[in-house]
């Protein structure tokens, strides 16, 4: 009995060790737990605290950006939340704003302003051009994407976030691409959808479009794809047409936070072949793999038999406190009091390895 208790003992003892010797990507964070800046009472994502300080939404921007926004529009109500918003109904409905939701959580992303509120997004002063091309009967044609993007060539807009997936793009909306980047603008549009990450969207068909995937807790990408340039975290945080805060997922929303990081860094002054490599160098595939440790591979790949295995281990530990227990009631009193001690402290112990194992969260 004495040997398997000292046995116990250096078990969780080497554990523990093992923890500190490989601390990255062990620590689980909380949503909104950041070491590196104040926030007061607005939020930002995960996602933000991740590339904190290599992206700071708290800077100080001194170069007017603008983003051109082609999605469901953006919310009336949450307009105050956003730094400035510009509204044109490309569906000819005679209503710009968002009634979806869609767009809005898009914007907010990208520009929530900082009023210490609700939340801030990644390039808070950036100015935003709502191009709506989602109709009542929630349909994008061709013929809304024409104008939107007609209209974004007049605005002379910096960045187009294309946070949708047309099923088919006419011989006009790509030449108005095209000549949207010929004048020096960036596009940046979601690879494909969760549902399927394999089948690329129609972008990927276009020169110059900036395909945006996401990739999960352990920093492996969905649908890893050549033809992508660049991907974001899968969660986000955002806010909702009624001014309240969400976690959404998606490369919609994983589209707008790489918008966001470019809004961001020509808001520094950065030029366009900076903003450039520095989102090739945090947000390319080759960035994604430098993240990866062996722990966060070890997860991904066997998180279904450690979810079970956890498990057995949790019951394991209640049967064997149960058991201990029972037995140190047979115990002399002085015995059963340094039995009593000596499982207090395993099991403070095994609670701090078990959390310190936890892989790191979004």
């Amino acid at each position: 009995m004495k040997f398997l208790r000292y046995l116990s003992c250096l078990t969780l003892f080497s554990a523990l060790v093992f923890c500190f010797i490989f601390p990255k990507s062990l620590v689980s964070y909380a949503a909104n737990d950041f070491q590196g800046f104040t926030l007061k009472e607005q939020h930002v994502g995960q996602a933000t605290f991740l590339y904190y300080p290599k992206l700071d939404p708290t800077a100080h921007f001194h170069k007017k950006v603008t983003v051109g926004l082609i999605d469901s529009g953006v919310a009336k109500k949450t307009a105050d939340q956003l730094s400035e918003v510009k509204y044109f109904d490309a569906t000819a409905q005679n209503d710009p704003f968002d009634t979806l939701g869609h767009g809005t959580k898009v914007a907010s992303i990208i520009a929530a302003k900082d009023d210490q509120r609700l939340m801030l997004g990644i390039a808070p002063k950036a100015t935003l051009y709502s191009y709506k091309v989602v109709d009542q009967a929630g349909l994008v044609k061709n013929a809304y994407l024409e104008r939107a993007l007609t209209q974004a060539l007049k605005d002379q807009v910096d960045l187009l976030n294309l946070s949708l997936l047309p099923k088919h793009l006419t011989p006009k909306v790509k030449e108005l691409l095209a000549t949207y980047q010929r004048q020096g603008g960036l596009v940046f549009a979601s690879a494909y959808t969760l549902k399927d990450p394999t089948t690329l969207s129609l972008f990927s068909k276009l020169k110059g479009v900036l395909l945006v995937g996401t990739y999960d807790q352990y920093f492996q990408s969905l649908g890893q794809n050549k033809a992508i340039a660049f991907y974001a975290p899968l969660t986000q945080i955002a806010l909702t047409k009624e001014q309240q805060l969400v976690y959404v997922e998606g490369t919609s929303f994983g589209t707008a936070f790489v918008t966001g990081a470019a809004a961001n860094y020509f808001a520094l002054g950065k030029t366009r072949s900076e903003v450039l490599a520095m989102l090739q160098k945090f947000f390319s595939a080759s960035a994604l793999t430098k993240q990866q440790t062996f722990s966060s591979k070890f997860f991904a790949k066997h998180i279904s038999s450690l979810e079970v295995l956890y498990t057995c281990l949790a019951l394991a530990t209640l049967f064997l406190f149960i058991l201990l227990g029972l037995l140190s009631c047979f115990l002399h009193f002085k015995r059963q009091q340094s039995y009593w001690k000596l499982l207090v402290a395993e099991m403070l112990l095994l609670g701090l390895v078990a959390f310190l194992l936890l892989p790191t969260k979004m």
